[in-house]
Formats: structure tokens, C-alpha cells, sequence
């Protein structure tokens, strides 16, 4: 069996998270990790220093190297162009959130992709934590009855610091907390409920400097009924308190709560709370925000591969972008002060600029 040859592209925090997940893949055979990318040579030196994975400043170096999946994680604002780069080369691409920042972008990736058969997908780890999966399912089968309401909370802390690095809260390379924090559970929601239709947002910066917001207050209709709120900041001190969904029907409600929306806090159905043997179940332990999704995904695109000698990305490029048009909708209407239609698909005029 030919092995998945795996690249990194940005070796920072987020790469070697990815690498300590994909080690034991290494140990049983079904995986290579051949290679990392960045631009700035000390980050090479400590990637290389913490993994023996060779690095490279030059991209152009992945098509001699034989690469068959580049993982991106370098900052958001370079998830398009990094993407291109690979994918020009003919190598797959699995890029982490948001996608890209400009949505154009993302679409011309999509479609040199398709033309020259490549798999190109977005990460969304939490579609694949167990209180997702128990919710998704209880809603598509009807259990909930009409939506009447749903929201998404997210009550995080951020030093001052996190926001000095060159890149995290600027507009060209990152925006504000629903686009680097709360887009998670934004894409979760969506995910549960279906599309918004129309979209209205407040923002502003209330403990933190930074040239887009620390605090995000939306509100928004969805396109099969019922409305939904969403409240982010990053200016809680001086711990993060929590990160929730909550999903209102008429036959059933549920509250999904933990570090990276991994707890089933409650789920009520026709009025009788179930059991705590039941929460257990479609709960999970993580150690961190990470969660445990990611090691699901890479499960999944290892067991296709084994199967079936091919690559196979469980989200793709397209169906990342809901969440980035989601963020753009909320941040037209800030910049416009009014509602804003979301299959119109107005961009912001600040973020990726």
C-alpha cells in the first residue's frame, strides 16, 4: 500500500499540533511526513529541531519533494495564495479556518481544482464532535419541530498581547473574533440549522486594541425559519468563561456547552430532560479548544485512502465558504449599519483588504 505523503505549510503552534496528531499514522505505516514550508527561517529551525521534518523557505520545492496532501496553517490572510501555490504544483490541499478571506479567491481555487483534479477542503473540526453528530441527526429527523430560535455564545479572553504578533486582529490578514474565534461555532450552527437569510451585526473593541473588533454582537434569520443571535468577544479577564449553541424547537430544545462545543449539556424532548447516562454518551473529554475533530477528520481521510488508494476530503472548499460569507454578511452590515441579505453575497469592504 502506498503511503499518504503528508507537507506542512506554516510551522508555528498550529503545524505542530497537526504533526503530535499525525505521529502515530507515521508509527503504523499509513502515513510519510516529508516536509515543512515557511517563510521565516527560525520557525524552519525550530519545526525541524522539534519533529526531524526537513524545511523549506521555498515553496516551488513540494513538486520535486513528491507531496500528496499539504496541510496550510499560516495566517489567514495567506490561505488563498498559500493554497494556489500547492495546488499549481498539483498537490492536494487541506486548508485550516477560515479558508480564505476573500471569498473570489476561494472560488478561483475551487475551480483550478476541479480542472485539474485535485481535492481542495477546509477544516471545521467540530462537525464531527459527538454532541454535533446527536443534534444533526435529532434535527434532520424531525425531532425538534419547527425552529423557533437558536444562538451561539462565546465569552473568551485574549490578552493584549495575542493581538501584537504582526497579524492576528488586522483586517488584510485576520479580522475580529467571529472570523479567528467564533467562526467555529458560526460554521456549527449553520451546519445544525441550514443558511441564514438575512443578517444584521454590531461591533466594537472594548478591552482590546486592534484594527478590527474584540467584541461581536449579531442577530439574523434562517432560510428555513426561525431566528438565531450570536455574541463573541475576546475581552473577557481573565479566563475564558464559554462557548455554547443552543437550539430552541417546538417539540424539542438542546444546549451544547464545553471548550470546543464537545459537552451535551441538556437535551429536552417533548418536555422530559433525558437522562445524565445519555449526556455522558454524546459528550466527549478534551484537553483543550482543539478538540478532538481533528483526529476524526484525519481518521477519515486515512481509512478512504487505505480503502481505496485515493484521496478524499470530508469538507470541502465550497462548503467551508458558508461560514466566511456568513463573517462578510455580518461584517457588511456593520460597515453599512442595515440588514444584509445573505445569498446576495455582499463582501466586507475591510476584511482581506
Amino acid at each position: 500500500m502506498k503511503k499518504l505523503r503528508i507537507g506542512f505549510c506554516g510551522l508555528g503552534n498550529a503545524a505542530t499540533f497537526y504533526f503530535e496528531k499525525l505521529k502515530e499514522f507515521v508509527e503504523d505505516g499509513s502515513i510519510e511526513l516529508v516536509a515543512g514550508f515557511d517563510s521565516d527561517s527560525s520557525q524552519i529551525a525550530s519545526w525541524e529541531s522539534k519533529t526531524k521534518i526537513l524545511g523549506f523557505t521555498d515553496i516551488h520545492k513540494a513538486s520535486e519533494i513528491g507531496i500528496d496532501l499539504i496541510i496550510i496553517t499560516t495566517p489567514s490572510g495567506r490561505h488563498t495564495k498559500d493554497s494556489f501555490e500547492f495546488l499549481k504544483q498539483g498537490v492536494n490541499v487541506l486548508c485550516e479556518k477560515p479558508i480564505g478571506l476573500i471569498i473570489d479567491e476561494v472560488n478561483s481555487n475551487i475551480q483550478y481544482a476541479k480542472d485539474h483534479n485535485l481535492e481542495y477542503g477546509g477544516v471545521f473540526q467540530n462537525r464531527f464532535n459527538k454532541p454535533i453528530e446527536f443534534i444533526k441527526e435529532k434535527i434532520e429527523s424531525g425531532v425538534f419541530g419547527k425552529i423557533i430560535s437558536s444562538s451561539v455564545k462565546l465569552q473568551w479572553s485574549r490578552p493584549q498581547a495575542y493581538y501584537e504578533d504582526g497579524w492576528h486582529g488586522t483586517w488584510r490578514n485576520d479580522g475580529g473574533v467571529i472570523n479567528q474565534q467564533a467562526i467555529h461555532h458560526i460554521d456549527a450552527l449553520f451546519f445544525l440549522l441550514g443558511n441564514p437569510s438575512e443578517m444584521i451585526g454590531f461591533s466594537g473593541n472594548i478591552i482590546n486594541q486592534l484594527e478590527a473588533e474584540d467584541t461581536f454582537a449579531g442577530a439574523g434569520v434562517l432560510s428555513k425559519g426561525g431566528f438565531f443571535t450570536i455574541e463573541a468577544s475576546t475581552a473577557l479577564r481573565p479566563a475564558d468563561l464559554q462557548a455554547s449553541i443552543e437550539i430552541i424547537g417546538s417539540n424539542a430544545q438542546a444546549g451544547i456547552g464545553g471548550p470546543a462545543i464537545n459537552k451535551l449539556d441538556y437535551f429536552i424532548e417533548t418536555g422530559k430532560y433525558v437522562s445524565q447516562d445519555i449526556l455522558e454518551e454524546y459528550s466527549e473529554h478534551v484537553v483543550n479548544g482543539f478538540g478532538n475533530g481533528h483526529l476524526k477528520m484525519i481518521k477519515l481521510i486515512l481509512d478512504h485512502w487505505t480503502k481505496h488508494q485515493e484521496l478524499k476530503l470530508p469538507i470541502s472548499a465550497a462548503d467551508s465558504l458558508n461560514a466566511v460569507q456568513a463573517v462578510h454578511s455580518f461584517y457588511r452590515s456593520v460597515e453599512d449599519k442595515k440588514i444584509i441579505n445573505f445569498e446576495i453575497g455582499l463582501g466586507s469592504k475591510k476584511l482581506g483588504h
